[in-house]
């Protein structure tokens, strides 16, 4: 203790005396200003010296961070004016506690509070003018170099590792440029400042992979991409008190990634094809992202958290536009518009492995608009498609032009089930073109499957009903009964196709039996050139390769009409004008 000087003049913060007291501390605890965390177990050397206090602190904790030197100014205490610098260090989630428990929970708004740290250490430097009569007006610095940081966020699954780099407090916002982390086991880099529209955003940016993505949409897609993807997007942390919510942005052009489900979603790597994803985080713990993809289609989508991850609960695919969204029906419902729908190759999608992830587990129903239909090798414009579950079965509801009826496929068609066909209408217009240079069909594609059709026409020409079954074997396909009959004639066939197992053949026999052939011509679309009233016809044709688009150019065999009591009328000039 130095005192000299009049009483007068005490504490002689303008001279005219010495006032100085000066003392080492252990064990203090520093309540340095209110709202703000306590230091304890603190050594320190402390000096009044006049008007203004000092504090060099040696030691001690400082919100669970070890306090490497920290100096203490309060240059005139009448005036209040406290200033805190020096650095620290310690784990990092001791750093998040402070900030929580102090004015700056205010700055950081939610980010923080919902935050969970699991690993990581920080080098602090800390720079606090705190106005201890108006701390409303205070100014603050810290900076953190973090190492190693694990870091995870209230229902978000998936944690920032490894995370390293600079993170800046100050009096108004949470600031970071080129913080590195690993997240979904890719690198990233992480930048961290204000949102003009209130709150604090960090802008991610990394590469995708197939298996990140797949972690990132909660559906099993593995078996379904290839590659990899730069992306981009942002975390949103509300401004405290806004009434905004926490939420993920996510987006890629997708460059560089193969996507193998069948159209409209089909994208080979080399194409761009833009995907962008909104997760949002309901009170009731559920995770929601909605979605867009390539201008095709959107998506939203409803998932419950459990303790092997998240579980599909409902969504919505809207074919054609933007706008999808989550209703009251659980599963999956698929509605909107498609220019182009692979019906058999999008029931044979599966999600996972062979036990678990089929379509059935996740769908409900579907309504579609589509532009072109295909189905068994067939095209069809116009379609409206309705797809709903029954007990083991998918059951097909088709509206157009050319087809009406129902198509039920069974879920497991590797189980031999035959596909059913009970159409009231089914009307085939095959184009030359359009099968010109066409690949052969592997007959060991073509399932089980039974007809019953009331009207059938085929390029064409009317043939009335059609009841049919065609038996999948290991290496082909069997057509055990071809019934058709319209006016006074009918057609009976069967053949098969075999590809494989030491096999390569394909037969087809074909009976037509006439009771009236000027009427049977007439009702099938032809000319009536002839007139009998007894007429059979048999074809037998072989050939080699598998089935393909036009049998007739490929196939050798023998074929025979006999007409009884028949006679040609107004045949046209040119020979084989008999037919059409």
């Amino acid at each position: 203790l130095d005192l000299r000087g009049p009483t007068k003049g005490f504490p002689y913060a303008d001279g005219g005396g010495v006032f100085e007291v000066s003392f080492g501390t252990r064990e203090l605890v520093l309540d340095y200003a209110r709202g703000w965390p306590k230091g304890e177990g603190i050594a320190a050397d402390l000096l009044f010296r006049g008007a203004a206090f000092s504090a060099v602190v040696r030691e001690g904790q400082l919100g669970g961070a070890a306090v490497d030197e920290v100096r203490v100014d309060i240059p005139a205490l009448g005036q209040g004016m406290l200033s805190i610098e020096g650095t620290a260090n310690g784990p990092l989630a001791a750093v998040r506690d402070y900030v929580l428990e102090s004015p700056l929970r205010s700055t950081v708004g939610t980010a923080l509070e919902d935050i969970r740290i699991e690993a990581g250490d920080a080098d602090i430097k800390v720079d606090l003018l705190l106005p201890l009569k108006d701390l409303e007006e205070r100014e603050v610095l810290i900076e953190l170099d973090i190492s190693g940081g694990h870091v995870l966020y209230g229902n978000v699954r998936n944690p920032l590792e490894d995370a390293n780099g600079r993170l800046t407090v100050d009096t108004h916002a949470v600031r970071a440029e080129g913080i590195t982390g690993v997240l979904l086991g890719e690198p990233v880099v992480v930048d961290i400042g204000p949102y003009e529209g209130g709150g604090t955003r960090a802008y991610v940016s990394g590469v995708a992979t197939r298996k990140s993505l797949v972690e990132v949409l909660g559906i099993p897609l593995d078996g379904y991409l290839e590659g990899q993807s730069r992306w981009q997007g942002f975390v949103h942390f509300p401004a405290k008190d806004s009434g905004d919510r926490f939420w993920i942005h996510f987006e890629s052009d997708l460059e560089g990634m193969a996507v193998s489900l069948p159209h409209p979603l089909e994208k080979p790597a080399a194409e761009a094809l833009p995907l962008t994803l909104d997760f949002r985080f309901p009170d009731s713990g559920l995770t929601e992202w909605t979605g867009e993809y390539g201008g095709r289609l959107s998506a939203a989508a409803r998932f419950d958290p459990t303790d092997d991850g998240l579980r599909f609960v409902a969504g919505q695919i809207l074919g054609g536009g933007s706008g999808a969204s989550i209703g009251e029906e659980a599963g999956l419902v698929i509605d909107g518009k498609v220019d182009r729908l692979p019906i058999i190759d999008w029931l044979g999608v599966r999600f996972g492995d062979q036990r678990e992830g089929e379509l059935r587990d996740l769908l409900t129903r579907i309504d579609l608009k589509v532009d072109q239909a295909y189905f068994g090798g067939q095209h069809f414009a116009d379609v409206g498609a309705r797809v709903e579950q029954l007990a083991a079965d998918w059951l097909v509801t088709v509206t157009s032009e050319t087809l009406s009826g129902t198509i039920t496929v069974p879920m497991n068609l590797s189980r031999g089930s035959p596909i059913v066909l009970a159409m009231d209408r089914l009307y085939l217009d095959d184009d030359a073109d359009d099968s010109a240079g066409e690949e052969p069909l592997d007959p060991k594609s073509v399932p089980s499957m039974v007809v019953e059709i009331a009207d059938f026409q085929s390029e064409g020409l009317r043939l009335g009903s059609l009841a049919g079954e065609i038996v999948s074997v290991p290496n082909g396909f069997r057509i055990e009964r071809m019934d058709m009959s319209g006016d006074a004639f009918t057609i009976k066939g069967s053949g098969h196709s075999l590809l494989g197992f030491g096999k390569d053949s394909s037969e087809l026999s074909i009976d037509v039996a006439s009771s009236d052939l000027g009427d049977a011509m007439g009702f099938i679309g032809f000319d009536r050139t002839v007139e009998a009233k007894s007429a059979k016809m048999n074809v037998d044709l072989r050939w080699t390769g598998g089935w393909p688009a036009e049998p007739l150019e490929v196939a050798e065999g023998a074929a025979s009409l006999r007409i009884k009591n028949g006679s040609l009328s107004e045949v046209k000039p040119g020979a084989g004008r008999v037919f059409g």
